[in-house]
């Protein structure tokens, strides 16, 4: 929370000594005053700048206790789903509420809902880079990416799906999805996704996925 926070110097908001509050007590182990002080800024300071840091606070919160208690996904969802109606770049901890989204409907295993959370975060983290944890929003959200759409994208559609992205890298996303594919037993998946993405890329990450399945083919 700290690194979204410095993306954009918030010192001067209303609602900064009371944030600032709610991030000693989280650091002190009093999570339960961080919970009132993230409150008192969402209640107290509805048009704050700071609002989504504090919805993304919460959802963070709950993530973390869903594990234990899984009606905590649904509180951490709705959390989550606050953060992201503040657009980018104003609000700088979009990407990262994306990420945070898309692994919540993973765990629920909505696998089209983290498909698209995903995918938003890995473009808004390409478009705004001054975005709080751009970098690793990115990271996260191209590997969110690839898990989902292994299980709810189309492997033929693959190429043109990761190619879409504002990110130059879409050889080295599905080379990682043919891998994925390649290694849980899905070779026909991995051929579908591969075969279209050699012809517009012949890139070392793919053609390295290339040489095991044309092995299987040889045996």
């Amino acid at each position: 929370l700290a690194d979204v926070r410095e993306a954009k110097p918030m010192g001067a908001e209303p609602a900064f000594a009371a944030y600032q509050q709610a991030l000693a007590s989280e650091q002190q182990g009093n999570l339960d005053a961080a919970r009132r002080s993230q409150l008192t800024v969402i209640q107290d300071f509805p048009s704050s700048r700071i609002i989504p840091l504090s919805y993304l606070a919460f959802g963070l919160f709950f993530a973390k206790e869903a594990p234990r208690d899984p009606s905590k996904w649904t509180f951490a969802e709705q959390s989550f789903q606050e953060v992201v109606k503040y657009p980018p770049p104003e609000n700088v901890a979009y990407a990262i509420a994306n990420v945070e989204l898309g692994k919540v409907f993973a765990a629920e295993g909505r696998d089209d809902g983290a498909l698209a959370s995903f995918k938003r975060a890995f473009e808004a983290s390409a478009e705004f880079p001054e975005l709080g944890c751009a970098e690793p929003a990115r990271t996260a959200a191209r590997s969110g990416l690839v898990q989902s759409y292994a299980k709810a994208g189309s492997p033929e559609r693959a190429p043109d799906f990761f190619r879409a992205s504002p990110h130059d890298e879409w050889p080295g996303a599905v080379a990682e999805l043919v891998h994925l594919y390649r290694t849980s037993g899905n070779d026909q998946g991995a051929r579908a996704a591969l075969v279209p993405a050699l012809r517009a890329s012949a890139t070392p990450a793919l053609c390295e996925e290339a040489v095991p399945l044309a092995r299987g083919d040889a045996d």
